[in-house]
């Protein structure tokens, strides 16, 4: 028996299928890319951060852009023991300094909405989130905290304040990084 014919409405709509449901050529597994591989094609991927040595408390704060809502992750890395706490709606006087941002996609002049700074002057540290410990007295000498797996990820509201400490025993040497993407709800 012979394959039935198609006309050419039916095999525009078996292309489309085969589009949308691309198969690797060796296995014909289904082909996908998690949500931060495709911001990063889209142009929308944007991480700031620093390494810098402190010695007690360092902390970062975020404005959010008023009509974009990020999806925020964030992590530290240090050479012994801390804390990292993020809170929410934090009251701070002077901003300190603003940290560069950069957009995965090198090619995109796309920029985010949400600014990101260093050493805010804060009255009020606002509502706990959330702590994670780190560092050598940790179990199993963990020497990294955060937020950076997708299942953490916070959904900024657009025109709020965040604001993220990091706290030291002694003078380490640390790398904090936060990345996001943003999106009109």
């Amino acid at each position: 028996m012979s394959a039935p014919e198609i006309n050419e409405s039916q095999r525009s709509i078996a292309n489309w299928l085969n589009w949308l449901f691309e198969r690797d050529g060796i296995i014909h597994a289904p082909v996908s890319i998690d949500v931060l591989h495709h911001e990063i094609h889209e142009g929308g991927l944007f991480t700031g951060g620093t390494v810098v040595s402190v010695n007690g408390t360092l902390a970062f704060s975020f404005t959010a852009g008023p009509s974009l809502y990020p999806h925020f992750i964030h992590r530290v890395e240090c050479e012994g023991a801390g804390s990292l706490t993020l809170y929410e709606n934090p009251t701070i006087g002077t901003v300190g300094n603003v940290l560069d941002v950069w957009n995965h996609k090198r090619s995109s002049s796309g920029t985010s909405t949400m600014v990101m700074y260093a050493e805010p002057a804060v009255s009020n540290v606002g509502t706990w989130r959330t702590t994670k410990i780190f560092g050598g007295t940790g179990v199993g000498g963990a020497t990294q905290a955060g937020q950076n797996e997708r299942g953490n990820e916070i959904i900024f509201d657009n025109d709020q304040e965040w604001l993220a400490v990091v706290e030291t025993g002694g003078a380490l040497l640390l790398n904090y990084e936060a990345t996001w993407y943003e999106e009109s709800e």
